[in-house]
């Protein structure tokens, strides 16, 4: 269950001729079929009520290889062309994930540990009031350690069997 709100004065516009992807993750280990639901409330808010638009912040690091029967951390630096003003971060990853740890990159907090996780099913939400400012150049430098106790390499994909290494959120440009 997730459940969270953008700052007062924000709104995500979804142009009416697009579609939600709303990919959620099932594992089923079991002999029986499953059905998994998800369900999302919206709110419409005026026009004039938006001082700021948000966009999705979703960066991925699609280079996995993590070698069987061992504990790997992986890390990927990802820097901001644009002033960008960050007021929301979530990992995301599959069952392997040991850690997910976002550190900022430049600037004075250069270093700082802003976001970490240790459950992979149930992410915390970072909500940042105010939002994190990041400069051009600037950015975050995301690592993820993961205990591959298979007996066969996993890389990023889609499947519960592979792997992933993503950080979500939710920003806006001034």
């Amino acid at each position: 269950f997730l459940n969270y709100q953008f700052p007062p004065g924000v709104a995500l516009r979804i142009d009416a001729d697009m579609g939600l992807d709303l990919n959620s993750h099932y594992i089923n280990r079991s002999d029986s079929t499953t059905v998994g639901e998800v369900y999302v409330n919206m709110y419409l808010v005026r026009p004039e009520e938006i001082e700021q638009t948000a966009e999705v912040l979703s960066l991925n690091n699609l280079d996995l290889e993590l070698p069987p029967n061992k504990v790997t951390t992986v890390e990927r630096t990802f820097e901001f062309s644009d002033e960008t003003s960050v007021f929301q971060l979530m990992s995301h990853a599959h069952e392997h994930m040991l850690d997910f740890r976002v550190e900022k990159v430049g600037g004075e907090l250069d270093g700082e540990l802003i976001y970490i996780a240790y459950d992979w099913e149930h992410p915390p939400i970072l909500e940042l009031d105010p939002p994190l400012v990041m400069e051009p150049g600037q950015g975050f430098k995301v690592e993820a350690t993961y205990d591959n106790w298979t007996g066969r390499e996993l890389n990023f994909g889609f499947l519960s069997e592979d792997e992933m290494m993503i950080l979500y959120g939710f920003f806006y440009t001034d």
